[in-house]
């Protein structure tokens, strides 16, 4: 039996035997998780924010070279305002369905992250803003810049404006 499209339309106790759906398996379903950024691009993402940063304090004659001791002191810049953590915070999506789907791809690395920061116990940021996986990516995106700053962040400054120690 053939149905013209305007007798194929759902009817309150209307019921067509001749449309079976005896082959749609409810339990075989696809989901396609789609993401602006993976966890690797948001660390990049904030890198690139923190060397911005610098770049424009020493421009700004805020960082001179004179002043500055050592690579500590530098650090200390970004840190003693609490502007490495807004740089961070910047970084950690705020959408539901992003959070979700890198908490999904990402979860080992996450939660360690999370519990590598001793903030305590993952129930006290379930009904927070952002929810378990908003703090946990932050955790892994601080734990990954705070690398590059004591593994990296000598190299490069040194690159671009003076030597440090």
């Amino acid at each position: 039996m053939n149905l013209k499209q305007s007798e194929n339309i759902h009817k309150s106790g209307y019921y067509n035997k001749d449309i079976s759906h005896n082959n749609y398996d409810t339990w075989q379903i696809k989901h396609t998780i789609e993401l602006n950024n993976s966890l690797d691009d948001l660390v990049v993402m904030a890198i690139n924010e923190v060397k911005d940063w610098f770049k424009y304090k020493v421009e700004n004659k805020n960082i001179i070279k004179e002043d500055e001791q050592n690579i500590d002191d530098l650090i200390e810049h970004i840190n003693y305002n609490g502007d490495l953590g807004q740089i961070i915070d910047g970084c950690v999506p705020i959408y539901t369905h992003e959070l979700k789907g890198l908490f999904f791809i990402n979860e080992d690395a996450l939660i360690e992250a999370f519990e590598n920061m001793g903030l305590g116990d993952r129930s006290d940021y379930e009904n927070g803003p952002l929810g378990f996986e908003g703090i946990s990516i932050y955790c892994y995106i601080e734990h990954e810049v705070n690398y590059w700053l004591s593994d990296s962040f000598e190299d490069w400054f040194s690159s671009e404006f003076w030597t440090v120690f």
